[in-house]
């Protein structure tokens, strides 16, 4: 029962990374990192001077949060923005969003009233874990992968890819779903080890 609920990766070779790569990094805390009991939620001066830094430090992309929680993730993720639009800095931003289309939806208002489209980064718990409890399929998430992919998409948005708890998730899974959304036009995935 156990192996049919979490798969052990650690059976597997490491990966060869070739020499000279470059790494770029994602900065997740304005989102994620505010996604814990005992963290305070800075203010909206707080987080553009967090971005500031994050800019200081030659970060690559920052996470501005996801406008489809509600009024005030949407205006913090839109001063994000706009702040880093404005200001020229060479960090990109992008909104996060479940594979919902009120998520994309959001993303899709957030881009046009910031006047640049803001990679859509979408996500679903893939684990079979996830699965169980939320009575998913495989199926079921393939279709949801497509369409918001392909709503972002068609909204001229790019698209990043996140499947949470990637790494409790059987390979044949991980492929169909990535499969799926790099067919629907995403244009980068995200192997994420988030945990349910």
């Amino acid at each position: 029962m156990n192996g049919e609920l979490i798969h052990d990766w650690n059976v597997y070779a490491e990966p060869d990374i070739p020499a000279g790569r470059r790494v770029l990094l994602d900065d997740e805390t304005l989102r994620d990192g505010l996604q814990n009991p005992s963290v305070r939620n800075p203010s909206i001066d707080e987080k553009i001077e967090i971005v500031r830094l994050m800019e200081a430090l030659g970060i690559d992309t920052v996470n501005v949060g996801l406008p489809g929680a509600g009024p005030r993730a949407f205006a913090d993720a839109e001063a994000l923005a706009r702040e880093i639009i404005n200001s020229r800095m060479k960090i990109r931003p992008h909104a996060a969003g479940r594979t919902q289309k009120q998520d994309v939806q959001a993303i899709i208002e957030l881009s046009e009233r910031v006047g640049q489209p803001l990679e859509a980064a979408l996500f679903l718990g893939s684990s079979p874990i996830r699965r169980l409890v939320e009575d998913w399929s495989v199926d079921f998430l393939q279709r949801t992968t497509e369409d918001a992919v392909k709503q972002a998409v068609s909204a001229g948005l790019p698209v990043m890819y996140v499947t949470e708890d990637t790494i409790r998730t059987d390979p044949s899974t991980v492929v169909a779903l990535y499969s799926t959304a790099i067919r629907a036009g995403a244009g980068a995935i995200v192997l994420c080890d988030t945990t349910w």
